[in-house]
């Protein structure tokens, strides 16, 4: 079966429609995940570039690099994912996909050392609490201040749901896999990269890098897991966490599975859309 991604000039495109009668209508937003992680878009593509689905499905997809969770579903800020999901006349969204979180957890990240413990993530070395593991590095009150965001945004995109063309359509989301912090930007140099600079500069040691990531994302995946779907009824979470080989501290470029600091490249692209599509098609089917 084959999946056909668009872009809202094609949705919208009176001259040449898209045959939705022809394939399951699907809409998409998000972040890099689900859009590319490379200044060449093909050197890593996207996760929805391999989804594979048992019934011919189009996507629309309105995502892109560095979008943030926050605003996804804000009218101002996109109002053409929100005129496609709110519009009459606009298909019947049999699901709702979304890759978000990623960005927000990165601008959170960047808060400076010289800003109140509660508005970031990262604690400066005076303030590292007892105990050595990585929790240690941590600000739960910055944690807390970050899921509170995070929530809105998730409640925000369901009243949007409930406002669409099908205020039943499952809204289906992944989290993300481990990310090795290291001196691999992406965009040639140009962005990125997006862990280890900040964990140099609150004097965290390299040995400990690996840790902390994997602290942090593993509370984002379980805030997924446990409180949103809980919260936020047809809402439905695909691990993909653990999915592909981790890269090096020391590694500076591609890997077996990942193209930059925090990206995959299309190998670990197309392992990950295995696991999303089988929950895809789990929830849809």
């Amino acid at each position: 079966m084959i999946t056909t991604l668009y872009n809202d000039a094609q949705l919208n495109n009176e001259n040449n429609p898209i045959d939705f009668n022809a394939q399951l209508p699907v809409i998409a937003h998000g972040d890099s995940w689900f859009a590319f992680g490379s200044i060449a878009p093909w050197a890593t593509a996207g996760m929805l570039n391999h989804v594979s689905l048992p019934q011919d499905t189009g996507i629309v997809n309105y995502a892109a690099p560095m979008q943030t969770l926050q605003g996804m579903a804000d009218r101002d800020l996109y109002p053409r994912f929100v005129r496609s999901m709110t519009l009459r006349g606009m298909p019947k969204w049999r699901a709702i996909l979304l890759s978000g979180g990623g960005n927000d957890l990165f601008e959170a990240l960047r808060a400076s050392p010289s800003i109140a413990l509660g508005q970031r993530l990262l604690r400066t070395p005076a303030e590292w609490t007892g105990g050595n593991g990585p929790a240690k590095y941590l600000s739960d009150a910055g944690w807390r201040l970050l899921l509170g965001r995070l929530m809105s945004a998730y409640t925000q995109f369901d009243e949007v749901r409930h406002q669409s063309t099908n205020p039943d359509a499952p809204i289906i989301t992944h989290v993300y896999d481990y990310a090795t912090p290291r001196n691999a930007a992406a965009l040639s140099g140009l962005i990125g990269p997006w862990l280890c600079g900040q964990f140099k500069l609150f004097g965290i040691p390299e040995e400990d890098w690996v840790a902390v990531t994997h602290e942090l994302l593993d509370r984002f995946n379980t805030f997924l897991l446990t409180e949103v779907s809980v919260r936020i009824a047809n809402f439905h979470v695909a691990d993909t966490s653990g999915i592909l080989a981790p890269a090096k501290t020391t590694d500076k470029g591609s890997t077996a599975h990942w193209k930059n600091e925090v990206h995959p490249n299309p190998t670990g692209y197309r392992k990950l859309a295995k696991v999303f599509s089988d929950k895809v098609r789990e929830v849809m089917l």
